[in-house]
């Protein structure tokens, strides 16, 4: 057994513990919010109570048997389910008064709420082969590290931030925000590619007698010209994850489908940042002609006097 194995073992001997500590943490500073600080707002607890309580009568009931038939274990029904969502809310919502104009919190909670974050990703990946038996595999793990870019990203921002380093605040802003969008497309292509090469599977199944291995065998530059599984004259497809609907034409489908995913994911990308910018009230940092350090937009007033 490699180090590297050995390593991993001994973190998932501990991720029990490290798991219970971190949710009663989360639990626990809900609490103490709710009776003593009051920083947040009364609904916040009062849903996360709600949902450990759904998770509790789904564990009570003939649901969970149900849910366990699926593969969805009886303690992930209980804890795991309403803590994620619990968590989910609450991060979501100090993320959103963080920013400029949305409201005010002081920078302590802001800085725990974090923190937390981060150690909760960190311990997620870290931990990943205790609950990988789960019925998870390498992509679920890429998925899951995918999603850990964000909590870290803003934990970067907020962080550099606190201390005013305003330059390497734009930087890791708009590096983050690059990074999420191709990260979003690498996976969009993926979906894309993986849903058109099934159609092509099941068209070669149902209109040939060839074995199904032969489309694994077409190299990239093939599929970029011609369909290995064209459809009958008289079929017009519609599915744009077909890369043999109609509206790509009959040479370089896959080139254009292609390209549709990307105009298509760029636009709902855009829309939900330019939706998300308008609910925070976020300010524009610009950098000054000639370089220099960057710093707020500013808003000119003109006072007019009257004689």
């Amino acid at each position: 057994m490699s180090r590297r194995e050995k390593l991993a073992d001994g973190i998932a001997s501990i991720a029990p513990l490290a798991w219970t500590l971190l949710v009663g943490l989360f639990w626990a500073g809900l609490i103490y919010d709710a009776l003593v600080s009051r920083q947040l707002p009364l609904w916040l607890p009062i849903t996360t109570l709600i949902l450990q309580i759904t998770g509790g009568i789904f564990w009570l009931s003939a649901v969970r048997h149900k849910l366990e038939e699926r593969g969805i274990l009886g303690i992930t029904q209980l804890v795991a389910i309403p803590f994620g969502l619990s968590f989910l809310i609450a991060w979501s919502y100090l993320w959103f008064i963080w920013h400029p104009g949305a409201a005010f919190v002081s920078d302590t909670l802001l800085c725990i709420g974090f923190t937390y974050s981060l150690v909760l990703t960190t311990v997620g990946l870290a931990t990943y082969r205790w609950y990988a038996p789960l019925g998870w595999g390498q992509q679920e793990f890429w998925m899951l590290a995918s999603l850990a870019f964000l909590p870290i990203w803003q934990w970067t921002v907020f962080m550099t931030d606190f201390y005013s380093l305003d330059g390497l605040r734009v930087a890791v802003a708009k590096g983050g925000l690059a990074t999420i969008f191709f990260i979003g497309l690498t996976w969009a292509i993926r979906w894309v590619e993986i849903r058109s090469r099934k159609l092509q599977t099941h068209r070669m199944e149902s209109l040939t007698t060839a074995s199904t291995c032969e489309l694994s065998r077409v190299n990239p530059l093939d599929a970029m010209n011609r369909s290995v599984a064209p459809p009958l004259d008289h079929q017009k497809i519609w599915n744009p994850l077909d890369m043999d609907a109609w509206y790509y034409g009959r040479r370089r489908q896959k080139l254009k489908q292609s390209l549709n995913a990307f105009v298509c994911y760029a636009s709902i990308f855009l829309a939900i940042f330019l939706f998300l910018m308008s609910l925070t009230g976020c300010d524009i940092y610009e950098l000054p002609a000639g370089g220099g350090e960057p710093e707020l937009k500013q808003i000119v007033k003109q006072v007019i006097k009257i004689k």
